[in-house]
């Protein structure tokens, strides 16, 4: 908070309205766009909880914008306010609800007679469809170095009395795959 126009108005929770985009101080130092008239934000306020900032421009050669919209613009946004804050508590409780679930899954884990791995796996295949994911894998660091995979729902990873492992000498690994494509959010680094 703090930083840009969006930043400041979500600090103070006061709606802003800015007509000389180039003279003003929020927006030096480079800005998505070069060609910006006007530009205004309100706060999305609910119960006295930040929830967002609106924010609403116009292009070199458009009407400037104006008090007026401004005001509609707040409205707007104090309009949006219960229903975005209702949508994330809707989220908050499909979390709560989800990890409710794991954790039964986990308690029945617990007692299951399978190995670690397989374990493991089972755990990345209900999580796979709990999250509607691609695939899930759980990955630990070995004090050697390595990366031990402890499971994974994609049915590549066999059940052996060994887990299989990555070599890596440092970084860190996380990957998640959307529609079948794998994204890696951090890399592990063999020396």
């Amino acid at each position: 908070l703090g930083e840009g126009i969006a930043g400041l108005v979500g600090q103070t929770r006061e709606a802003r309205l800015i007509t000389d985009v180039v003279d003003a101080p929020f927006y030096r130092g480079g800005r998505e766009r070069d060609a910006i008239q006007s530009a205004l934000s309100a706060p999305i306020v609910h119960n006295g909880r930040l929830l967002g900032v609106l924010n609403v421009s116009t292009n070199l050669g458009e009407r400037r914008l104006r008090e007026q919209d401004l005001r509609t613009i707040s409205a707007l946004a104090s309009r949006i306010a219960p229903i975005l804050n209702q949508h994330l508590m809707i989220d908050a409780q499909v979390v709560r609800e989800i990890e409710f679930q794991v954790r039964q899954y986990l308690e029945t884990l617990f007692h299951n007679e399978a190995g670690f791995h397989e374990k493991f796996t089972l755990l990345c295949q209900f999580l796979t469809r709990k999250l509607s994911a691609d695939t899930v894998a759980i990955y630990t660091a070995t004090d050697e170095g390595d990366w031990l995979i402890l499971g994974g729902s994609d049915q590549q990873i066999p059940f052996t009395t060994e887990s299989p492992r990555i070599r890596c000498h440092r970084g860190s690994l996380s990957r998640a795959y959307i529609d079948a494509e794998e994204i890696v959010m951090t890399e592990a680094v063999v020396d």
